[in-house]
């Protein structure tokens, strides 16, 4: 029997309608078809199980989460959540990934566009900062670092991510995810983040007409949700890093 993802600890009731949570006391989004019908789908199921817990999560990236997990918020809400959740996340590896090349002896002259790239920052920009920057710490742009990256798990959550490095394929649990998902290129998505940005950027065009038709909101839930758990997951697991905030004065 599948779970809350709200409540792990309870088991969802089969009701008429689906898939019914008593803690939270509503149906639960995601489990919409009765079980004498369909089991829920393999990418929610899994995607369920693994989420990312938010006390490992950088508070800019764990916040829009917390409300993207949300039930009593409505799709389209949770949707908007779940794609600031994948900016915050790129932003915090873009921020996060730079400081650590500072902070080495190599100077690197391909990374000198993307980092003057952060004067006017948008989607492009943070992504191909990122996209660099996993690429140096992995000796793959002909300046070799003076050392090793402080923060190994997210270059390497990066590189998977947004599939930087060249001929590199994707695994079968990118491939589930991304299945029938488009790119910015047109055809089929190449990586979490080129999926992501297309639908950001497909959403951003429609967003000013209301209408109470939500089933492209309900559809775009179910697997972005999955999509946005597995990239946190990938690039702020347990152990890999802390962000502190340093209070004057208090050492």
């Amino acid at each position: 029997m599948p779970r809350c993802p709200t409540h792990p600890e309870t088991t969802l009731e089969p009701k008429k309608k689906g898939w019914y949570c008593e803690d939270c006391d509503r149906a639960v989004i995601g489990y919409d078809q009765h079980p004498r019908d369909a089991a829920p789908s393999a990418a929610i199921a899994t995607a369920h199980a693994a989420d990312a817990q938010l006390d490992v999560i950088p508070f800019p990236v764990a916040y829009p989460l917390a409300f993207a997990r949300d039930m009593g918020l409505s799709a389209g809400d949770r949707v908007t959540n779940l794609v600031f959740t994948a900016y915050q996340a790129m932003r915090t590896t873009a921020l996060v990934l730079p400081a650590d090349y500072l902070a080495c002896d190599t100077v690197c002259r391909e990374l000198a566009g993307p980092v003057r790239g952060l004067r006017l920052p948008h989607w492009n920009e943070w992504s191909t900062l990122a996209d660099k920057l996993s690429l140096f710490w992995q000796d793959s742009l002909g300046d070799k670092p003076s050392r090793q990256s402080f923060v190994p798990a997210l270059v390497d959550g990066w590189s998977q991510v947004d599939l930087v490095r060249r001929g590199a394929t994707l695994d079968m649990r990118w491939q589930a995810l991304l299945a029938g998902l488009g790119g910015l290129s047109g055809g089929p998505a190449k990586s979490a983040n080129d999926a992501i940005q297309k639908l950001r950027n497909d959403r951003a065009h429609r967003m000013e007409t209301k209408t109470p038709d939500t089933r492209a909101d309900d559809a775009a839930l179910e697997r972005l949700g999955p999509l946005v758990e597995e990239v946190v997951r990938t690039l702020f697991p347990p152990g890999g890093f802390a962000l502190w905030r340093r209070v004057p004065g208090e050492g």
